[in-house]
């Protein structure tokens, strides 16, 4: 029989809170996750991918309240990727960001995660729209025009939802999903203007507002997962199930 060492009330945990349980699920190819609300077991910079790459917070983020943050101009977070690591990186060419976002409705568009900085340069951006609450996905290839796919709000626009923006060589897919939309809500898209993702400029990925700073405020931010493939619609459901089921047991947002 192997032995078995047991040490009574020992924390191995980096804050010393112990086990708190899984976020955003490693369907195995996670990269970078995070919680932003002070409520939640670690601080907004920590990495729940547990690869310890940690993302670095630009200004004082108001409010940053117990279970989300309403990142702007001033002040965001950059992720300790950029999008051509990321797209070069597990399956290349291919990317997931999920976030657990809220629309604002206050006359700004919300960014939960963007590389985007001129629409003559490369980059990639989700976008929560001000004109509705309309969530958007761009792909920047160099050209005047970007290629973008757009889902239009559901029952849930206003609460809290769950958006999921796929890259992948043959094309993009948005999805999303709040408490009142019976099931997952779809869009997807060609490259058209462009080419599929390939290599940027690089710059890395800020949640909270473009590179240029003239697009932010419009939305609040709970978390966010970064994935280097581009996931399935199977793989979206158990993203959204997962962060769901822990958010309910950490007092946040309900999607």
């Amino acid at each position: 029989m192997a032995i078995q060492t047991i040490i009574p009330g020992a924390d191995f945990s980096e804050s010393g809170i112990g086990y708190y349980g899984e976020s955003w699920p490693p369907i195995g190819a996670l990269k970078w996750a995070g919680m932003f609300g002070h409520a939640y077991p670690e601080d907004p910079s920590y990495d729940y991918s547990l690869r310890g790459k940690r993302a670095t917070m630009h200004g004082l983020v108001t409010p940053l309240t117990g279970s989300y943050a309403e990142p702007d101009q001033v002040a965001w977070w950059t992720l300790p990727y950029t999008d051509e690591e990321l797209l070069e990186s597990g399956v290349p060419g291919s990317l997931t960001i999920a976030a657990v976002v809220k629309w604002l409705n206050n006359g700004e568009d919300g960014v939960p995660a963007s590389s985007y900085n001129t629409s003559t340069t490369p980059g990639l951006k989700m976008e929560v729209d001000k004109a509705a609450g309309t969530m958007q996905m761009h792909t920047y290839a160099g050209g005047v025009s970007a290629d973008t796919v757009s889902r239009a709000p559901g029952l849930s626009a206003g609460g809290w939802e769950f958006m999921a923006s796929v890259w992948s060589p043959s094309g993009m897919a948005l999805y999303r999903k709040g408490a009142a939309d019976s099931a997952m809500l779809v869009s997807t898209g060609s490259y058209v203007n462009g080419s599929a993702p390939g290599t940027q400029n690089p710059r890395a990925f800020r949640v909270g507002r473009d590179w240029n700073g003239n697009v932010a405020g419009g939305c609040a931010v709970a978390g966010l997962a970064v994935y280097d493939i581009a996931a399935n619609s199977a793989q979206i459901d158990k993203i959204y199930s997962g962060i769901k089921s822990w958010l309910a047991a950490h007092a946040g947002p309900v999607i």
